[in-house]
Formats: structure tokens, C-alpha cells, sequence
């Protein structure tokens, strides 16, 4: 072989070699990237897990809220029969001391000698 050939084959080579540096340096990025990414992704899983479990706190609160609004619903409207009772009680305890007294003052009127006629 002769030394141009020779030649022409160092900087063939090279090339070569100067193109596999700068596709390993390449690499070595990209490398460097995918462990950034793996960190990255690490980190979105545990904060991912994190929201999972406030989420089904949240959910657990909710039906927490949904039952004591029924059973205030319930109670609301036991609270209000009640409370139609008691009025209608009341109603009845002032008609029955309205009776008694106006028993009380017939008693009085007939032991007094006075006559009382019922219709």
C-alpha cells in the first residue's frame, strides 16, 4: 500500500472515531436524560399514590357528608311531627283548663243555690 493510501485511511479512521466520540457523547446524554426521567417518573408515582390516598379520604368524607345529611333530613322531620303533637297537646291542655275551670265555677255557681241548664 502506498502512503496516500495509507493516509487516506488515517483520516478515514479518523473520522470514524471523531463520529462514535460524538455519538457516544450522544449517548452519555441521553443516558443522562433517562435517569432524569426515571427520577421524574419516581417522583410523579409517590405523589401520584399521595393524591390516590387523599382522594379516597375525600370520598370517605363525602359519604360521611351524604349519611348526616339523611340523618338530619330524619331527624328534621321527627322534629316536626313532635312538634305538630306538642302544639296539639297544648291546644288540648288549654281547652281542658278552660273546662275545669268552667267546672270549677259551676261547682261554685250550684253549691251557691244558683240553677245551670245545659243544652
Amino acid at each position: 500500500m502506498t502512503c496516500v493510501m495509507k493516509a487516506s485511511q488515517v483520516e478515514k479512521y479518523e473520522k470514524e472515531v471523531t463520529r462514535l466520540k460524538e455519538k457516544l457523547t450522544e449517548l452519555e446524554f441521553y443516558r443522562a436524560r433517562v435517569d432524569e426521567l426515571r427520577v421524574d417518573s419516581s417522583s410523579l408515582l409517590d405523589a401520584n399514590h399521595l393524591l390516590t390516598d387523599q382522594l379516597t379520604v375525600c370520598h370517605k368524607r363525602i359519604e360521611t357528608v351524604v349519611d348526616l345529611e339523611k340523618d338530619l333530613q330524619k331527624y328534621k322531620l321527627q322534629l316536626s311531627l313532635a312538634a305538630e303533637v306538642l302544639a296539639g297537646f297544648l291546644t288540648y291542655s288549654v281547652y281542658f283548663t278552660f273546662f275545669i275551670a268552667l267546672m270549677l265555677a259551676v261547682d261554685g255557681m250550684l253549691a251557691t243555690g244558683y240553677k245551670v241548664y245545659f243544652c
